[in-house]
């Protein structure tokens, strides 16, 4: 019985409030997780799935794409932009890709 009024009245509903912020303040997180059922990188997504379905999106060339920006194969692709540095990087600042871009950006006065 004491359950029921503890549940049931104003003091119960009260105590319960931590939960109802819970709820509230996840709510979008919930929901995009709920409508997000393609799980891939946006770039895959941009790149596959958008020009799949409207038609009217066009997607840019290879030889556009590394003169505007670079991730992977940095080297090769310097070498294609005849050494010409892209309009940006991704990823620049990741171990895996400091060695490559740390004279480039020490170029313009920056210390790593």
């Amino acid at each position: 019985m004491k359950e029921n009024f503890r549940v049931y009245n104003w003091k119960g509903n009260v105590s319960r409030l931590w939960y109802y912020f819970m709820m509230v303040s996840t709510l979008g997180s919930r929901m995009n997780q709920r409508m997000n059922y393609i799980k891939h990188n946006e770039d895959l997504i941009w790149s596959y799935y958008v020009p799949k379905y409207f038609h009217d999106f066009k997607n840019a060339g290879f030889e556009d794409g590394y003169r505007f920006s670079m991730e992977f194969n940095c080297d090769e692709l310097m070498k294609l932009n005849n050494g010409q540095l892209p309009f940006g990087c991704h990823g620049w600042s990741k171990p895996m890709f400091r060695n490559f871009w740390k004279p480039y950006i020490q170029q313009f006065g920056y210390k790593i």
